[in-house]
């Protein structure tokens, strides 16, 4: 199948959005499609892209452009689809491709939508999508509570590709590394920015401990909010009790 995949979000800029994107892409392609991605950023690094994924990469750095780019992937590879990986920049073009004949997909991840000022006029283009794929069920309930009435709605989770761990160990590695034998761990994995309630659990450590005195949160990821998350953990007298990995 002759797909293109949208995305607003790309390696090698770090993040979420960006390593779905770049997987599906290359999870697709290895199962045969013929896999174009239309991206935003600048040109980046081809031979890391290359590296990662058997996919052809083309980049939109210049916001007026994306719209010319856009069509002249529509028109010059005629994809027999369309696969947007966050509603972000692309959506009112595959809208307008959809009209030529195109029919398109798009993730919605939650709270880009229904977290956004604009929710409702993002729920009347969503609606006009082909297919919407929530990555929870939790993000496809809110999006029908909110009108959301697509030709096609799926909760899809995303996936983990194991491949790309290792060593093939058990949680002992990690909790030898940390001196966390004999402890109860809350375990958090994610980009450290405030909309991830990061903070929440750590202002809830303090009645957790009372009930369960051996536990500890465990924090795995970077970001804007890690020093505010530190210092929130000192000011309530649990920065023995939240460790940052």
């Amino acid at each position: 199948m002759n797909l293109l995949v949208c995305a607003s979000a790309y390696p090698p800029s770090v993040g979420g959005v960006q390593t779905l994107s770049e997987r599906l892409a290359g999870a697709l392609a290895e199962r045969g499609n013929l896999v174009r991605v239309l991206a935003r950023g600048g040109e980046g690094e081809p031979a890391y892209e290359n590296e990662r994924i058997p996919a052809e990469v083309r980049r939109v750095g210049w916001k007026p452009l994306l719209w010319p780019k856009f069509m002249g992937e529509v028109f010059g590879s005629r994809p027999q689809a369309i696969l947007l990986t966050h509603r972000a920049d692309f959506l009112r073009p595959a809208l307008a491709a959809q009209k030529l004949g195109t029919p398109f997909a798009v993730i919605v991840h939650g709270n880009e939508v229904y977290g956004s000022r604009r929710r409702g006029e993002l729920i009347e283009a969503l609606s006009g999508a082909d297919a919407v794929i929530a990555v929870s069920q939790y993000a496809l309930e809110r999006l029908k509570e909110l009108g959301l009435q697509a030709k096609k709605m799926e909760a899809i989770t995303n996936g983990v590709s194991p491949d790309i761990f290792g060593p093939p160990e058990d949680g002992e590695i990690v909790r030898r590394r940390f001196g966390l034998e004999n402890k109860k761990i809350i375990l958090s994995v994610g980009r450290l920015q405030a909309v991830k309630g990061f903070d929440s659990v750590i202002r809830a450590l303090p009645r957790i401990v009372d009930k369960v005195p051996e536990a500890v949160y465990l924090i795995v990821g970077g970001g804007p909010e890690a020093i505010p998350l530190w210092v929130l953990a000192r000011e309530l007298n649990m920065e023995e009790r939240v460790i940052f990995a």
